[in-house]
Protein backbone atom coordinates (compact mmCIF):
# COMPACT_ATOMS: atom_id res chain seq x y z
CA UNK A 1 0.00 0.00 0.00
CA UNK A 2 1.19 3.46 -0.79
CA UNK A 3 0.10 7.06 -0.73
CA UNK A 4 1.96 9.41 -3.01
CA UNK A 5 1.37 13.14 -3.01
CA UNK A 6 2.66 14.85 -6.14
CA UNK A 7 2.22 18.26 -7.73
CA UNK A 8 1.46 19.31 -10.38
CA UNK A 9 -1.31 16.83 -11.14
CA UNK A 10 -0.53 16.21 -14.81
CA UNK A 11 -3.97 14.83 -15.66
CA UNK A 12 -4.19 17.04 -18.76
CA UNK A 13 -0.95 15.60 -20.21
CA UNK A 14 -1.44 13.24 -23.15
CA UNK A 15 1.03 10.80 -24.68
CA UNK A 16 4.10 12.82 -25.59
CA UNK A 17 2.74 16.28 -24.75
CA UNK A 18 2.58 18.39 -21.59
CA UNK A 19 -0.63 20.28 -20.88
CA UNK A 20 -2.36 22.21 -18.13
CA UNK A 21 0.09 22.68 -15.27
CA UNK A 22 1.95 19.41 -15.79
CA UNK A 23 4.78 17.97 -17.81
CA UNK A 24 4.10 14.32 -16.96
CA UNK A 25 0.86 12.46 -16.31
CA UNK A 26 1.87 11.15 -12.87
CA UNK A 27 -1.15 8.88 -12.42
CA UNK A 28 -0.53 7.14 -15.74
CA UNK A 29 3.15 6.67 -14.92
CA UNK A 30 2.06 4.96 -11.68
CA UNK A 31 -0.57 2.87 -13.47
CA UNK A 32 1.78 1.59 -16.16
CA UNK A 33 4.54 1.00 -13.59
CA UNK A 34 2.17 -1.05 -11.43
CA UNK A 35 1.43 -3.28 -14.44
CA UNK A 36 4.95 -3.80 -15.76
CA UNK A 37 6.81 -3.94 -12.45
CA UNK A 38 4.25 -5.44 -10.06
CA UNK A 39 1.84 -7.42 -12.24
CA UNK A 40 -1.34 -5.45 -11.58
CA UNK A 41 -3.58 -6.33 -14.54
CA UNK A 42 -6.62 -4.18 -13.73
CA UNK A 43 -6.21 -0.49 -13.00
CA UNK A 44 -8.99 1.71 -11.56
CA UNK A 45 -8.42 5.46 -11.76
CA UNK A 46 -10.68 8.00 -10.04
CA UNK A 47 -10.13 11.66 -10.92
CA UNK A 48 -12.07 14.11 -8.77
CA UNK A 49 -11.25 17.67 -9.66
CA UNK A 50 -12.85 20.81 -10.99
CA UNK A 51 -11.21 20.00 -14.35
CA UNK A 52 -11.78 16.94 -16.54
CA UNK A 53 -8.71 14.67 -16.67
CA UNK A 54 -8.69 14.66 -20.47
CA UNK A 55 -5.09 13.46 -20.77
CA UNK A 56 -5.60 10.54 -18.40
CA UNK A 57 -8.82 9.54 -20.15
CA UNK A 58 -7.16 9.68 -23.58
CA UNK A 59 -4.24 7.49 -22.48
CA UNK A 60 -6.59 4.99 -20.78
CA UNK A 61 -8.61 4.78 -24.00
CA UNK A 62 -5.44 4.15 -26.03
CA UNK A 63 -4.30 1.37 -23.68
CA UNK A 64 -7.74 -0.27 -23.65
CA UNK A 65 -7.97 -0.01 -27.45
CA UNK A 66 -4.60 -1.73 -27.86
CA UNK A 67 -5.76 -4.54 -25.60
CA UNK A 68 -9.08 -4.92 -27.47
CA UNK A 69 -7.30 -5.06 -30.84
CA UNK A 70 -4.74 -7.59 -29.65
CA UNK A 71 -5.37 -10.91 -31.38
CA UNK A 72 -3.34 -12.88 -28.86
CA UNK A 73 -2.16 -12.38 -25.33
CA UNK A 74 -4.72 -9.91 -24.00
CA UNK A 75 -3.58 -11.02 -20.55
CA UNK A 76 -0.18 -9.52 -21.37
CA UNK A 77 -1.78 -6.06 -21.51
CA UNK A 78 -3.43 -4.04 -18.75
CA UNK A 79 -7.09 -3.03 -18.78
CA UNK A 80 -8.18 0.20 -17.13
CA UNK A 81 -11.24 1.99 -15.76
CA UNK A 82 -11.28 5.80 -15.69
CA UNK A 83 -13.90 7.64 -13.63
CA UNK A 84 -13.98 11.43 -13.50
CA UNK A 85 -16.07 13.92 -11.57
CA UNK A 86 -15.63 17.48 -12.87
CA UNK A 87 -17.22 20.79 -13.84
CA UNK A 88 -18.11 20.71 -17.55
CA UNK A 89 -17.70 24.51 -17.77
CA UNK A 90 -14.06 24.52 -16.58
CA UNK A 91 -10.79 23.82 -18.40
CA UNK A 92 -10.32 21.96 -20.73
CA UNK A 93 -14.03 22.24 -21.65
CA UNK A 94 -14.31 25.99 -21.05
CA UNK A 95 -13.74 26.70 -24.74
CA UNK A 96 -16.80 24.52 -25.54
CA UNK A 97 -15.08 22.70 -28.43
CA UNK A 98 -17.39 19.81 -29.38
CA UNK A 99 -14.67 17.12 -29.19
CA UNK A 100 -13.42 18.25 -25.79
CA UNK A 101 -16.89 18.49 -24.32
CA UNK A 102 -17.95 15.15 -25.83
CA UNK A 103 -14.93 13.44 -24.25
CA UNK A 104 -15.81 14.93 -20.86
CA UNK A 105 -19.34 13.53 -21.17
CA UNK A 106 -18.32 10.05 -22.38
CA UNK A 107 -19.60 7.00 -20.52
CA UNK A 108 -18.68 3.48 -21.73
CA UNK A 109 -19.31 0.24 -19.87
CA UNK A 110 -17.15 -2.23 -21.74
CA UNK A 111 -18.18 -1.35 -25.30
CA UNK A 112 -15.15 -1.86 -27.56
CA UNK A 113 -13.12 -2.63 -24.44
CA UNK A 114 -13.57 0.86 -23.00
CA UNK A 115 -14.41 1.51 -19.35
CA UNK A 116 -14.99 5.26 -18.94
CA UNK A 117 -17.42 7.04 -16.61
CA UNK A 118 -17.72 10.83 -16.49
CA UNK A 119 -20.09 12.73 -14.23
CA UNK A 120 -20.59 16.44 -13.86
CA UNK A 121 -20.41 18.26 -10.57
CA UNK A 122 -23.57 20.04 -9.51
CA UNK A 123 -23.90 22.88 -7.04
CA UNK A 124 -25.62 22.25 -3.74
CA UNK A 125 -26.68 24.46 -0.85
CA UNK A 126 -27.31 21.99 1.94
CA UNK A 127 -25.99 18.70 3.21
CA UNK A 128 -29.19 17.01 2.02
CA UNK A 129 -28.61 18.35 -1.51
CA UNK A 130 -25.03 17.05 -1.44
CA UNK A 131 -26.11 13.55 -0.41
CA UNK A 132 -28.78 13.57 -3.10
CA UNK A 133 -26.13 14.45 -5.70
CA UNK A 134 -23.88 11.73 -4.27
CA UNK A 135 -26.57 9.07 -4.56
CA UNK A 136 -27.86 10.28 -7.93
CA UNK A 137 -24.58 10.90 -9.73
CA UNK A 138 -21.26 10.78 -7.82
CA UNK A 139 -21.74 7.28 -6.40
CA UNK A 140 -22.05 6.02 -9.97
CA UNK A 141 -18.26 6.26 -10.33
CA UNK A 142 -17.82 3.65 -7.60
CA UNK A 143 -20.67 1.49 -8.92
CA UNK A 144 -19.18 1.48 -12.42
CA UNK A 145 -15.70 0.68 -11.08
CA UNK A 146 -17.19 -2.30 -9.22
CA UNK A 147 -18.93 -3.38 -12.43
CA UNK A 148 -15.60 -3.12 -14.28
CA UNK A 149 -13.88 -5.34 -11.70
CA UNK A 150 -16.68 -7.93 -11.76
CA UNK A 151 -17.23 -7.98 -15.53
CA UNK A 152 -13.53 -8.27 -16.36
CA UNK A 153 -13.12 -10.98 -13.69
CA UNK A 154 -10.29 -9.16 -11.97
CA UNK A 155 -8.37 -11.05 -9.33
CA UNK A 156 -8.61 -9.00 -6.10
CA UNK A 157 -4.84 -9.12 -5.63
CA UNK A 158 -4.22 -7.78 -9.15
CA UNK A 159 -6.31 -4.58 -8.97
CA UNK A 160 -4.58 -1.22 -8.53
CA UNK A 161 -6.73 1.75 -7.49
CA UNK A 162 -5.38 5.24 -8.13
CA UNK A 163 -7.15 8.36 -6.85
CA UNK A 164 -6.27 11.75 -8.23
CA UNK A 165 -7.76 14.78 -6.57
CA UNK A 166 -7.08 18.43 -5.97
CA UNK A 167 -8.22 20.60 -3.15
CA UNK A 168 -7.82 24.31 -3.67
CA UNK A 169 -8.69 26.45 -0.65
Amino acid sequence: RAFVAVRPPGHHCVSGAPAGLGFVNNVMVGAVHSFYQHGYTHIVIFDTDLHHGNGTQQIVQQINEQRAKSKTGQESRPIMFFGSMHDIKSYPCSDQKPGTTAAALLCRSGEDGQWIENTMMVSWNSEDEFWKAYHDRYGRLITQAQRFIQTTKASPDKVMVLMRFVHTP
